[in-house]
C-alpha cells in the first residue's frame, strides 16, 4: 500500500487520549429542604452576598463555597424569568381588559352619535338614513294604492 504524505500510514479507529483525558462530569447538587431553606432565607436579604457571607453559608449547609455561589446565580436567573413571565400575563391581561374597556367605550360614544332609538338625531348621516326609509316607505304606501 502507498503511503501519501497527507495521511499517516497507520491511523487508529479511534483516538484513545480523548477518551482518556476526558474528565469526568461533576453530579448534580441534590439541596435538602434545611439547606433551601437557608439559602432561599439568606436570598430574601441578599442576592449577591459577599465571599465571606457564602463561605458562612457553605459552612452552615455542610456545601462547597462554590455550590453556594452558583445556587445564588441561577437564583437570580431564576428570579430575573419570573418577572419576565409575569409582565408578560400581567401585559396580556391588561390588553385583554382594555380590548373589552375600549369595546365599550366605543360602544358608549357611538350610541351618543346615533342618538336612542325613536328620536330623531341631528347627525347628517343618521338624517340620511332617515330619509332614506321614510322615502322608501312612501314608496310602498303609493304602490299598494295603485294596485
Amino acid at each position: 500500500m502507498l503511503c501519501s504524505p497527507l495521511m499517516p500510514p497507520f491511523m487508529p479507529p479511534y483516538h484513545h487520549q480523548h477518551y482518556v483525558s476526558r474528565r469526568k462530569r461533576r453530579h448534580r447538587t441534590i439541596f435538602s429542604e434545611e439547606q433551601l431553606n437557608i439559602l432561599e432565607t439568606t436570598f430574601s436579604s441578599t442576592h449577591y452576598p459577599d465571599a465571606t457571607t457564602r463561605e458562612e453559608l457553605a459552612v452552615q449547609c455542610s456545601l462547597k463555597e462554590e455550590r453556594v455561589e452558583v445556587w445564588f446565580k441561577n437564583r437570580r436567573a431564576k428570579e430575573r424569568k419570573q418577572k419576565k413571565d409575569d409582565s408578560r400575563t400581567s401585559k396580556n391581561s391588561d390588553e385583554s381588559e382594555c380590548d373589552e374597556s375600549d369595546e365599550d367605550t366605543r360602544k358608549v360614544k357611538r350610541i351618543k352619535r346615533e342618538g336612542t332609538p325613536g328620536k330623531e338625531t341631528s347627525s347628517p348621516e343618521s338624517k340620511a338614513s332617515l330619509k332614506t326609509s321614510s322615502s322608501s316607505s312612501e314608496n310602498r304606501e303609493v304602490k299598494s294604492e295603485n294596485l
